[in-house]
């Protein structure tokens, strides 16, 4: 194969474990508790595309490529991002209901001990 063809399977094989590594650190944010209980609420439709609700919208997640959209707006970033945009607006919602610690961020909290 010509230099060309060479360049573009490498290109092609480190795009494939980019989205390999993101899809992993988004099961790991998610699902496997890395930091106290796993963010309840997720759907996963399929392995590449998950969706929960957040202050009555639906947000759609795709974790292979680290989009994501909420309130027809499109972002990106990391799992982390994702995680700290979601608890964000979990934490603006409790204020805004003024209950505490009935919202699950700051239940998340108070597990891993932060809560002040």
């Amino acid at each position: 194969m010509g230099d060309m063809g060479d360049i573009y399977n490498e290109w092609k094989a480190f795009k494939a474990e980019a989205k390999r590594d993101r899809h992993d650190a988004a099961q790991v944010v998610f699902f496997d508790a890395w930091q106290g209980p796993p963010m309840p609420g997720w759907v996963k439709h399929t392995p590449y595309h998950w969706s929960r609700d957040l202050q009555g919208y639906k947000l759609d997640y795709w974790p292979s490529t680290g989009k994501w959209r909420w309130k027809n707006r499109g972002f990106h970033g990391t799992p982390y991002d994702t995680a700290n945009f979601i608890a964000k607006r979990e934490d603006a919602q409790c204020a805004a209901r003024a209950v505490k610690p009935a919202c699950p961020a700051d239940l998340a909290r108070m597990i891993k001990g932060t809560d002040k």
